[in-house]
């Protein structure tokens, strides 16, 4: 009976911070004998299933999670003094290496494929041979924060430009069911452009500095704020593009819209939602991965 059920695979999607809710997902599935046969990821995803993947126990991989903290995320971006990107990268390859080795695709304990862009033609590339490590550190490179990864006559960065829910390539190996796991947010009810907790305070004091306490001039995002806000709203809809187009047999669509780009510091936050959505869905995914169901 086991021979004859249909093979699964898990997408899991592109959200920065947000991607730690696949963690949840994960945990729930693996702990109630879900079968996980391929993996594609893109960005945080990737980071995700790449961990889970080489055999990282997802215990550790939430210890992990939860020990993340303001300082932790600052140390990731390790300065690049170039033009190519504030931060090289190097230390994030640097703390993969310690938790999963420099480990080869073909050692991995699940298949997996991993998004990225080739920033010269604008394609999608798929890695699924050489080092996991250099391409877990190529589909998390968004553009201008990370440099871009030179590998294979390609100049790769973040997956998610192009490819942000990686259904198309989880069903190219094999996968005869997928559940696909969204954590970009819904942009119109998104607060990413909401003024920073402090700033009412800040100008309330400017202004009565100034004489002028009747001022109500509406705050404005930064240019760093834009460029994050530019990239979400693109991988927003081009994972509603791809959930018309793909055929996805489970969405799991966790409830993230509060959660902001950076807010690794929510972390337990994040995986108690990815759990939460998968326990609802576990009626839907035991019929659809039932040896009986049609496809």
């Amino acid at each position: 009976m086991e021979n004859n059920r249909p093979k699964v695979g898990i997408a899991l999607g592109t959200g920065a911070a947000r991607g730690l809710a696949h963690i949840g997902v994960l945990k729930v599935l693996q702990n109630e004998g879900i079968p996980i046969d391929f993996l594609s990821g893109t960005s945080m995803g990737a980071l995700v299933g790449g961990c889970f993947a080489a055999g990282l126990p997802l215990e550790e991989l939430e210890r992990l999670a939860l020990e993340i903290d303001a300082k932790k995320v600052r140390s990731y971006f390790s300065p690049s003094f170039t033009r190519h990107g504030i931060a090289h990268g190097n230390t994030v390859e640097d703390i993969l290496r310690d938790i999963i080795g420099d480990i080869d695709f073909k050692d991995l304990k699940i298949p997996l494929s991993v998004m990225c862009t080739d920033l010269i033609t604008g394609k999608e590339v798929i890695l699924s041979e050489g080092s996991v490590i250099k391409a877990l550190r190529a589909s998390i490179s968004l553009p201008v924060i990370f440099t871009p990864v030179k590998h294979n006559g390609y100049l790769l960065v973040d997956g998610g430009l192009v490819d942000p829910l990686p259904v198309s390539a989880v069903a190219k190996m094999g996968a005869d069911k997928i559940i696909a796991i969204d954590v970009t947010r819904n942009i119109e009810k998104s607060i990413m452009m909401a003024k920073p907790p402090r700033y009412d305070k800040v100008r309330s004091l400017f202004s009565w500095w100034k004489g002028d306490r009747k001022e109500k001039s509406e705050w404005t995002p930064g240019m760093f704020q834009v460029m994050l806000q530019t990239i979400k709203v693109m991988e927003a809809k081009l994972t509603e593009l791809q959930l018309a187009e793909e055929k996805v047999d489970v969405l799991l669509k966790p409830a993230l819209d509060h959660i902001l780009f950076l807010d690794f510091k929510k972390s337990g936050e994040l995986i108690r939602h990815g759990e939460e959505v998968t326990r609802l869905a576990l009626p839907e995914i035991r019929k659809k991965i039932s040896t009986t169901s049609s496809k």
